[in-house]
C-alpha cells in the first residue's frame, strides 16, 4: 500500500495528544476557576494517544507482513527494516542516560533527579522488558526513559505477529485476529482482580494491549478484501456508526474519571481501551477510504502530517526536554504553575520539535533509505 497522507495526520494526533498530557494534564497549573479546570477534565484522556500509536501500528505493521507473507526474505527484510527505525535512535536516548546515570553526575544538579530519579533496570531498556519491570510497583521509572515501556509492548509484538501471519492460513486469520482482541480486556480484568497493580499490569503488558494492536492488524486486512472494502467504502455509514457506538464509552470514561472514588479503572479494563481501539480503528479507515470527508481533509492538514512524521523523535525525547528545560532555565521541576513557568513549558516543546525537525533530515531518514535497500523479494 503507497503511503496515505492521512496516516501522518493520525500520527500526528496521536503524538499531539500525548503532548497535551504530558506537558499541560500531567503537570501541575494554578487553580485558575472553570476554565482550567474544564480544560483539565476535556483532556483527562490525552494519555490515550499511546493507544491510537498501538492501533496505527498494527495496521501500518499487519500491512507490510500481508503483502510479503510469501516473501523469501520476509523474516530478514522485516526484522532488517525494522531495527534500522527503531534502533539508532532509541539507543541515542538510552546510551546517554545510562552512563549520565552511572557517573553520578547528575546529583550535581538535585533538580535533574525528575528525569534520572528510580529508573527500572538499566538493562530492561537495552531488551525491551522494561514493561515487565514496571508492574511491581506501578510506577513507570525515571521519567527521562518512562515512555519507553511502550516500545516495550511494541518489540514484543514484532516477535509474535510475522510468525502468526506467516503460518495462519488467509482464512483463519481475521478470527485468530478477533480472538486476541477478545482476549485483551479478559486478561485485563482478571488481573484487575488477582494482581496487586492489576489495573497498572493490564496497561502495560502486551497480552492486555493485544486489542488495540491487533484492531490495527484487523484493518489491514479488511482492507486487502476486496469486496469487503467495496461495501464499506460505498456504505461508510456503517464504520461511522460503529465509531459513534464505540466512542460513547470515551465522555463516560471523562465523566468518571472527574468523580473521586469512581470505577474508571474497572471500565476501562473491562471494556474501555476496546472500546477506545475500536474508535480509532473506525477513525484510520474513514481516514482512508472517505477521501473526499472533512476527517480525510483535516488529518492532511500539513502542520499535523509534519507533526506526525517526527513523531518518534518527539515521542522519546518529549519528557527530557520538558526536565532539562525546567531544570536549567528555572532550577525546578516541571510545573505550569504561573506564566514564567508556563513559557518555559513551551520554550521546551518549541526546542523538542526544533530537534525533532534536525534529527528527522539528518538522522531518522537517511536509515530508513537505508534499510530499503533490502526489499521483499517476491
Amino acid at each position: 500500500m503507497k503511503r496515505i497522507p492521512q496516516l501522518d495526520g493520525i500520527r500526528g494526533l496521536a503524538i499531539f495528544l500525548v503532548l497535551i498530557w504530558h506537558y499541560y494534564v500531567f503537570l501541575p497549573t494554578p487553580e485558575m476557576g472553570p476554565v482550567n479546570t474544564f480544560f483539565k477534565k476535556i483532556f483527562i484522556l490525552s494519555w490515550s494517544g499511546v493507544d491510537l500509536f498501538f492501533v496505527l501500528s498494527g495496521f501500518l505493521i499487519g500491512g507490510i507482513l500481508l503483502d510479503n507473507r510469501s516473501a523469501k526474505n520476509y523474516y530478514y527484510t522485516f526484522y532488517f527494516r525494522r531495527i534500522c527505525r527503531i534502533m539508532p535512535l532509541y539507543f541515542v536516548l538510552i546510551i546517554p542516560f545510562i552512563l549520565v546515570y552511572l557517573s553520578n553526575a547528575w546529583q550535581n544538579m538535585p533538580v535533574l533527579g525528575w528525569i534520572f530519579n528510580s529508573p527500572l533496570p538499566l538493562w530492561s531498556y537495552a531488551t525491551f522488558t522494561q514493561n515487565f519491570f514496571v508492574i511491581n510497583d506501578g510506577s513507570f521509572g525515571a521519567n527521562g526513559l518512562g515512555v519507553t515501556w511502550s516500545l516495550a509492548i511494541e518489540e514484543q509484538f514484532y516477535l509474535i505477529l510475522p510468525f502468526l501471519i506467516r503460518f495462519v492460513s488467509k482464512a483463519r486469520l481475521p478470527y485468530v485476529f478477533i480472538s486476541l482482541i477478545i482476549a485483551a480486556p479478559l486478561f485485563r480484568t482478571i488481573l484487575l482482580f488477582i494482581y496487586p497493580t492489576g489495573a497498572f499490569a493490564g496497561f502495560v503488558l502486551l497480552p492486555g494491549r493485544m486489542d488495540a494492536l491487533f484492531f490495527g492488524v484487523l484493518g489491514a486486512w479488511i482492507l486487502r478484501q476486496d469486496n469487503i472494502r467495496s461495501l464499506l467504502t460505498r456504505n461508510l455509514r456503517f464504520i461511522f456508526a460503529a465509531m459513534f457506538l464505540s466512542g460513547l464509552i470515551i465522555p463516560f470514561i471523562t465523566y468518571l474519571y472527574s468523580k473521586p472514588g469512581a470505577p474508571a479503572a474497572m471500565v476501562l479494563m473491562t471494556i474501555g481501551f476496546t472500546c477506545m481501539s475500536a474508535f480509532f480503528l473506525c477513525l484510520i479507515l474513514v481516514s482512508i477510504l472517505g477521501n473526499n470527508r472533512t476527517i480525510s481533509r483535516v488529518l492532511s492538514i500539513k502542520p499535523l502530517r509534519g507533526l506526525g512524521i517526527v513523531s518518534y523523535f518527539v515521542y522519546l525525547f518529549h519528557l527530557v526536554f520538558l526536565g532539562l528545560g525546567h531544570a536549567f532555565i528555572l532550577n525546578q521541576k516541571p510545573q505550569n504553575t504561573d506564566l514564567t513557568k508556563s513559557m518555559v513549558t513551551l520554550f521546551s516543546l518549541v526546542l523538542l520539535l526544533s530537534f525533532a525537525v534536525l534529527s528527522w533530515f539528518i538522522f531518522e531518514r537517511p536509515f530508513i533509505k537505508y534499510s530499503h535497500r533490502v526489499d521483499y523479494e517476491k
